[in-house]
């Protein structure tokens, strides 16, 4: 009787332990575990890096979270919200797929509506995506757009002001074109200018021709854009800028949540940085970066992508490297690699990635880089192709083991959908435009097409 005790004591402290397990990694993935929780729905045409577990906010607060997501039939997708800390939601309530901080992360905003009917757990609501950084920036910047275009005018109100006026000095930034018309037809002119770096907008060999003196600023704010780089970078993650706007609105009413939000910053010792393009400023950041640190280990530059790829454009990007006419020469060693198609700057070596190996998408999101945190591209004949297979075939791991532990852990997704099945398998409904992406945990991605 007194061992039958024991086995009861033994066996009950084991079920009380597992409950406790459940409950705590309820509570670790941000459920309310003493609340059940309220499903409702939302369809969406593209969910834009949504993923299972993202939070749900109204107002900055955390409502909720994202329980599933499910591509539909007609290739619409279903995401399941489960909201556990609103009683009255209105029927024309609209859940938003937002950008929750500056690096990026996805969520959802609760935008409550005024309706005097409400929703119950198990309807769908409406659906909708925060507007792009750039459709933002488009709007502000498309009435000054037109209101220079106003003042402006055409090219011939441009001659005509000029000879008018009898200038003979002309400064233009970027968006005036000086060709060969204007030239001849502003006879009056003597020096054209350029606010700014590059001349391609200004036909300099014919101005010369006509004895005209063309200039620019070749230095133009290239060092402070240089250091601007870093102060983004650092400020992107300990998310300064979105935490020095939502704590003085929010602070007061919101404080732990926001807290917890913006707890998380990462550092940027071991991380890997890319630069596209090598100007004056792609060669300052390098500068920056290696001139005085050596082995680079603090914030390690990788690659570089550049227009195209040749044995001379690699000198010659060493030789500019070497000597700047504005900034003086680099103060260490510069060596080509040839093999390796990159540059030995300090002892580190810097891969030139040819500009014509990438391709980006409809969105803007590169689609084809060829190592690193980049996207991979591989050409497949078959669409129905294993997930373990296509993990493998993209070179993210290694064996079948390996893959299984990936997906079982919600680690891989499909087209951004988190696909935790190991047996499942790609079909004709994964391509879009012939096109699958697979994700690797974060960072790696990679892109099947169907040929």
């Amino acid at each position: 009787m007194n061992k039958l005790s024991k086995e009861f004591k033994s066996g009950f402290i084991f079920l009380l332990a597992i409950v406790f397990l459940v409950y705590g990694l309820k509570y670790l993935k941000g459920l309310n575990v003493f609340q059940s929780n309220k499903p409702y729905y939302a369809i969406y045409d593209d969910i834009d890096g949504l993923q299972v577990g993202s939070s749900i906010r109204l107002n900055g607060f955390n409502v909720g979270m994202v329980n599933n997501i499910v591509l539909s039939n007609n290739n619409k997708l279903l995401v399941t919200l489960n909201i556990n800390s609103v009683d009255s939601i209105p029927k024309n309530s609209i859940c938003r797929i937002v950008n929750q901080d500056l690096m990026g992360t996805k969520g959802v905003s609760l935008v409550l509506g005024k309706s005097d009917l409400y929703a119950k757990p198990g309807d769908t609501l409406q659906s909708g995506i925060e507007n792009s950084l750039q459709d933002e920036v488009n709007a502000q910047i498309l009435p000054l757009k037109n209101k220079a275009e106003e003042l402006i005018g055409s090219e011939e109100d441009l001659i005509q002001k000029i000879n008018e006026e009898n200038y003979e000095v002309l400064l233009v930034r970027s968006a005036t074109k000086v060709r060969k018309d204007i030239i001849d037809q502003c006879p009056g002119i003597k020096i054209i200018g350029r606010g700014g770096v590059g001349m391609d907008n200004i036909d300099v060999s014919y101005a010369k021709e006509k004895n005209i003196h063309v200039i620019n600023t070749p230095a133009a704010s290239s060092s402070s854009v240089a250091e601007l780089v870093f102060a983004h970078l650092f400020g992107m993650v300990r998310y300064l800028y979105i935490s020095n706007r939502q704590m003085p609105m929010e602070g007061d009413t919101n404080f732990k949540n926001l807290k917890k939000s913006y707890s998380s910053g990462r550092e940027l010792s071991g991380k890997t940085l890319g630069i596209i393009g090598f100007g004056r400023i792609g060669r300052l950041i390098t500068r920056l970066l290696l001139e005085d640190t050596g082995s680079g280990e603090t914030l390690s530059l990788k690659a570089v992508v550049v227009r195209k790829k040749s044995d001379d454009d690699l000198f010659k990007r060493a030789e500019l490297m070497r000597r700047d006419s504005v900034h003086g020469n680099f103060k260490g060693t510069i060596r080509v690699d040839l093999d390796e198609y990159g540059l030995v700057i300090n002892g580190n070596l810097i891969k030139f990635i040819d500009g014509d190996q990438i391709r980006y998408t409809a969105d803007n999101q590169l689609s084809g880089l060829v190592s690193g945190d980049y996207y991979y591209v591989k050409k497949v004949t078959n669409s129905e192709i294993s997930f373990i297979d296509a993990l493998k075939i993209l070179n993210f791991l290694k064996s079948n083991g390996e893959a299984r532990r990936l997906i079982r852990g919600n680690g891989a997704k499909i087209n951004d959908v988190v696909i935790n099945d190991e047996n499942y398998t790609l079909s004709n409904k994964d391509y879009k435009n012939g096109k699958v992406k697979i994700s690797y945990g974060k960072k790696k991605h990679g892109l099947l097409i169907l040929t």
